[in-house]
């Protein structure tokens, strides 16, 4: 995990919440397994545990991926 400066400055340019969700709507539409899971958590710096795919579609009101990149 990046130090402090260096999170701050990921945070003003990136939205890192909604790349969360984002990251675990993909893994829960996908049907991941636990494995595949782990290796995203291991190489993603910026991958939280508290994202929940299940609430992405509530949260953000995309009813699929896709609308979020057509806006």
């Amino acid at each position: 995990m990046p130090i402090k400066p260096e999170w701050s400055a990921l945070e003003s340019e990136i939205n890192i919440s909604l790349l969360n969700d984002i990251i675990a709507f993909v893994q829960d539409t996908a049907k991941a397994e636990h494995v595949q899971r782990s290796l995203l958590r291991d190489r993603c710096i910026l991958m939280s545990e508290e994202a929940q795919g299940s609430k992405f579609q509530e949260k953000y009101r995309f009813l699929y991926l896709g609308e979020l990149l057509e806006r």
